[in-house]
């Protein structure tokens, strides 16, 4: 990778217990050489779920957003099989990642919604588009 300039690193641990590490790497968008329309590409690496791929778009902004959602899908239906995420060697100590679908549970904004009465400072808050 040329540029990386998107790094992340979690433990992931499965339902059975199995954990393995997981490294992400988006780099930098760059035009495509076989494009002959313009077009960029991001390369991706999700060392421990994956291997290394590019992710496509008609511009340098459109290929980093489409890689950045192509890393999200891919912890998505990691989490959806029962995969959970924690920071690096902290597995089992500390309460698992949480994804923007999960902030909108209704458990989450009950709990938003109880601190938001203790600290009438965040009356307006607002998380994704939900009021607490």
């Amino acid at each position: 990778m040329k540029r990386t300039i998107v790094t992340a690193k979690f433990d992931a641990v499965s339902l059975e217990g199995e954990q393995v590490t997981l490294k992400i790497a988006i780099g930098a968008p760059q035009p495509d050489p076989k494009s002959t329309s313009g077009d960029y590409r991001c390369k991706v690496k999700l060392a421990g779920l994956g291997d290394k791929t590019f992710i496509h778009g008609i511009d340098a902004l459109q290929a980093l957003s489409l890689a950045l959602k192509f890393v999200e899908s891919e912890l998505r239906a990691f989490s959806d099989a029962g995969w959970h995420f924690y920071l690096p060697g902290s597995a089992r100590r500390y309460r698992r990642l949480l994804f923007s679908r999960d902030l909108t549970s209704p458990p989450v904004v009950k709990l938003l919604s109880e601190r938001r009465n203790r600290s009438p400072g965040i009356d307006n808050f607002r998380f994704c588009g939900r009021k607490a």
